[in-house]
């Protein structure tokens, strides 16, 4: 849809998801702001907001319909034996991130139990991203042959302020296990 005239307080804002639109020091080539050719672009202009805001605007009506997997990592400080494990998530959500029931697949690499593009159910609020999976023995894992009670496992992340990134926790259902999660798209 084509924007009209804009005025002299508004911002325009695209939104450049190319490699090829950056040069090798991050700086902007021309062809970002040339027209695309098949006319579908993000461009949007706003009215009153900071550069914070209109990254959070990317946050919330960008990159989720872009469909971009949060990925990144977990940890898990195990009192009992004075060690702390970390390792990789990634999630990918089937539909675009608005408030209701949510569905995608989850791959986490665990030390027990993991999961590779298992399922994954929950709900969005706007604040908290809340689901459901199941991690299983042998699968994506740094040990094998080890107990993982019902696989059942909890995560509640939320979006920090300003940002594209989610942090929170994750509870493994019947097992004394918690942990810390950090995910950005």
């Amino acid at each position: 849809m084509p924007i009209g005239a804009v005025a002299a307080h508004e911002t325009v804002t695209r939104y450049a998801f190319e490699r090829s639109y950056f040069r090798a020091d991050y700086t902007v080539r021309p062809k970002a702001f040339y027209p695309d050719s098949d006319g579908d672009c993000s461009v949007m202009v706003t009215t009153g907001l900071n550069d914070a805001e209109i990254k959070q605007v990317a946050a919330v009506h960008v990159t989720p319909v872009r469909g971009l997997p949060l990925t990144g990592s977990w940890q898990v400080i195990n009192t009992n034996i004075g060690r702390t494990f970390t390792d990789t998530i990634s999630i990918s959500l089937d539909a675009p991130t608005v408030p209701g029931p949510i569905s995608g697949r989850l791959t986490t690499r665990g030390v027990a139990c993991g999961a590779l593009d298992e399922p994954l159910t929950g709900n969005w609020d706007g604040t908290e991203l809340r689901f459901e999976s199941t991690l299983r023995p042998n699968v994506n894992t740094q040990r094998q042959n080890l107990d993982c009670g019902t696989g059942r496992v909890t995560y509640i992340l939320k979006r920090k302020a300003g940002t594209e990134r989610y942090e929170g926790e994750f509870v493994r259902d019947g097992m004394d296990v918690r942990g810390q999660v950090s995910l950005a798209p």
